[in-house]
């Protein structure tokens, strides 16, 4: 078995292994995991469910889910790895409604099958550490966007959502942005309500801060 292994500490870790020796007896692991094999096919088991991975699919297993590889197929060349620590630099920051996608599962698409596999390859590069931190929480960020929540029905939209963030600046005069409050209420990371206001105002929380705090100063 060869391997090619690239770890942040308490962060994550990402490998790409041949075969995933050890993987074979049912166990647990207190970390989120995303897998996808790069040809062939794994027989991978969830704790009573058996699932085929194979491309374009990629297999997202849950924190402690008890689960195992079966098999390989003969063609099968390796597996990608991208194991997430329990981390409140990431998972802390996760949406609720978004994270019922992170529950074990196996999801198909070459689109996102393409940029998981082109994630790994780069964090298994000689690309520096601060850039492939950078790509990881992106990348899992972006999974979750695209995400569709079956029933948003109660949920604000964004464009509501983007009104309660500017609400919030509004209201207040401190020397800086509201981040840790906006995030707390809103129950998104910083990031996620960054987005959300730069797509409703097409400026960055810290930019119309600055501008508010600019026009009170003239004002005054």
């Amino acid at each position: 078995m060869s391997s090619i292994i690239f770890k942040l500490p308490s962060v994550f870790e990402v490998r790409y292994i041949e075969k995933a020796a050890g993987c074979e007896r049912a166990h647990t692991h207190s970390s989120l995991i995303f897998s996808a094999v790069s040809k062939g096919e794994m027989l991978f088991q969830i704790n009573k469910n058996a699932f085929i991975l194979r491309p374009p699919s990629i297999v997202i297993v849950s924190p402690n889910t008890l689960h195992c590889v079966r098999n390989y197929s003969s063609d099968f060349e390796g597996v990608f790895t991208l194991e997430v620590f329990d981390s409140s630099s990431i998972l802390g920051d996760i949406n609720p409604r978004n994270r019922q996608f992170l529950e074990s599962q196996v999801l198909e698409s070459p689109d996102l099958y393409n940029r998981f596999i082109t994630l790994c390859t780069i964090l298994l590069s000689e690309v520096e550490t601060s850039e492939k931190e950078e790509l990881t929480f992106n990348w899992i960020n972006a999974f979750l966007d695209e995400q569709k929540t079956p029933n948003t029905e109660n949920y604000p939209t964004d464009h509501e959502l983007a009104k309660r963030i500017k609400a919030m600046i509004d209201c207040q005069h401190q020397e800086a942005p509201p981040f840790d409050e906006i995030s707390s209420t809103l129950n998104l990371s910083k990031e996620h309500c960054n987005r959300i206001f730069r797509r409703a105002y097409n400026l960055s929380i810290q930019g119309y801060f600055l501008n508010k705090k600019a026009h009170l100063s003239r004002v005054y």
